[in-house]
């Protein structure tokens, strides 16, 4: 059987995914092979995403993962699936949740240093987005205070019914908790005595049929019948005497109830999702609007050079470049974000453009390691980081101070700390100027 399954993996590692396939599902088809089935599923599932059958190849990883659950193939599937959403559908947040899924299950030894790195990968991506988003919505509300007021209030509004839904459910409960009681309780005489209890089931019965229904109604009814009562009466003193009066009416009161049911635990298997924005509500950040620029371009570069060299997404990688050069180009990612988009260009073979933005980090920013980064790419020389251009217009005034040209020495050190303030020989320019 190994050799089989390893024959079947030839072809499809050698490109003949259809040879793969075909052997693969000749073992499925054959009785022998029951003990290696889990084996011979999942390996029709890779084979399927190979041959870009990802839905086939979607069940198949389901049926492995489900029926031989706590086993290393069953883990093994999870991985595939995870890969599937990753290099086949493109669903990448589907993908992190069975990467992560996969890296807590019992694995195949080959598998378990594949799932650590992606677990990894991807939890860094999940980070990342949700470090985007965060963010981006501070900074729109920094900037459109209205928004924030409008969206809040439209949060309490939303908290409100969320709870009123809830009320109600926990209402429905109630009204009908005692009924499994009722249901089955023993009655010795043969009546029931409750006169109460019969008009309270009257009420929940009729209610859909007959507007404003009461108990008290109900009881008038039958202290003063009218024509008209004739049916809640005969049903009233029926209930009273005789459980059975309707033959159908245990099984619609049961009905009824697990219809109830139903529909609490529908709501109920609703309510986590519903509630995430009620654990959400909008927030004012106590982070200046500067800084809510820097953290988000520094998350928006990190996630589009997870999309251009990690997932093989440039579009997406894209997105996030532009945004940082349009919205943020003040800030102290500008340089960096634009070495980043050469790097797309590259990959899309567009090598004018590319060159084009790395020139002008060559050209304009030399105070940063990126430049080295852009001159590597242009084939120019390394610039010294080091370098200081003050050390020019230094060297200058000392030459008109050796030569004895005082004015024009002294204007020249003064210039300096005023053009250069940060240098390091600014300070050395002032007492330059002091000592002419």
């Amino acid at each position: 059987v190994s050799v089989m399954l390893k024959l079947g993996r030839a072809y499809r590692e050698s490109g003949n995914p259809e040879e793969a396939l075909e052997l693969f599902t000749d073992m499925r088809s054959e009785d022998k092979y029951t003990d290696k089935y889990s084996d011979i599923e999942l390996e029709l599932g890779i084979t399927h995403s190979a041959l870009g059958q990802y839905e086939d190849a979607l069940n198949l990883f389901s049926v492995v993962d489900t029926t031989y659950k706590n086993t290393p193939n069953s883990g093994a599937a999870k991985y595939e699936k995870a890969s599937v959403y990753e290099y086949g559908l493109k669903i990448l947040d589907t993908a992190a949740v069975y990467y992560q899924k996969a890296s807590t299950s019992t694995l195949p030894k080959e598998y378990i240093n594949p799932a650590k790195d992606k677990n990894r990968l991807f939890s860094r991506y999940v980070l990342l987005k949700k470090d985007v988003n965060k963010y981006g919505k501070q900074l729109f509300y920094l900037q459109n205070p209205e928004e924030f007021k409008k969206d809040s209030a439209q949060y309490v509004m939303d908290s409100l019914a969320i709870a009123q839904e809830i009320a109600n459910v926990q209402e429905l409960q109630e009204i009908w908790s005692g009924y499994d009681e009722l249901l089955s309780a023993e009655d010795t005489t043969g009546y029931y005595q409750d006169s109460v209890t019969v008009a309270n089931i009257l009420v929940t019965l009729l209610k859909d049929s007959l507007e404003y229904i009461t108990r008290d109604t109900i009881f008038s009814k039958v202290r003063n019948p009218l024509p008209q009562d004739s049916l809640i009466v005969a049903q009233f003193d029926s209930m009273i005497t005789n459980r059975t009066f309707d033959p159908m009416g245990q099984q619609k009161l049961e009905m009824k109830k697990r219809e109830q049911e139903n529909m609490t635990n529908q709501l109920v298997a609703s309510l986590p999702d519903t509630l995430k924005f009620k654990n959400n509500p909008p927030k004012r950040s106590k982070l200046t609007e500067d800084s809510l620029k820097t953290l988000l371009s520094k998350n928006q570069l990190e996630l589009g050079n997870l999309f251009l060299s990690e997932f093989n997404m440039p579009d997406s990688a894209y997105k996030y470049y532009y945004s940082n050069l349009t919205d943020y180009p003040d800030g102290p990612y500008y340089a960096t974000s634009m070495f980043a988009m050469g790097s797309y260009y590259l990959t899309i073979e567009n090598q004018k453009s590319a060159d084009s933005l790395f020139n002008i980090i060559y050209d304009n920013y030399k105070d940063e390691s990126v430049v080295n980064a852009a001159a590597a790419k242009l084939n120019k020389p390394f610039i010294d980081l080091n370098y200081d251009p003050a050390m020019e217009d230094y060297k200058k005034a000392e030459e008109y101070l050796l030569a004895e040209d005082y004015y024009a020495a002294i204007d020249k050190f003064k210039d300096i700390p005023n053009l250069y303030p940060k240098s390091s020989v600014a300070p050395k320019a002032i007492y330059a100027s002091g000592w002419i």
